[in-house]
């Protein structure tokens, strides 16, 4: 069954320390990023796609507790609801 290419996973890591770790592991399997929505890059996350085709984001935060106030990215606010 094919999935639509926005549907996503998004694995929320303590702080980008962690997340860094994760991502050491998959670039040293061959796994490249891919390009995600605007939000997920102006918050230092970092996209990719599984053999589904589905994105996986890997986000250097904690949605609701430590989150980014402003994307580094894009100068945006992004506040939690």
């Amino acid at each position: 069954m094919a999935v639509d290419s926005h549907e996503q996973l998004c694995l929320y890591f303590p702080d980008t320390a962690a997340q860094q770790r994760a991502i050491v592991r998959l670039m040293a399997a061959g796994v490249n990023p891919v390009e995600s929505h605007p939000y997920w890059a102006a918050t230092g996350s970092v996209t990719y796609r599984d053999p589904d085709g589905r994105e996986v984001v890997f986000a250097p935060f904690v949605f609701g507790l430590n989150e980014p106030a402003v994307g580094a990215a894009s100068g945006e606010h992004w506040t939690a609801p």
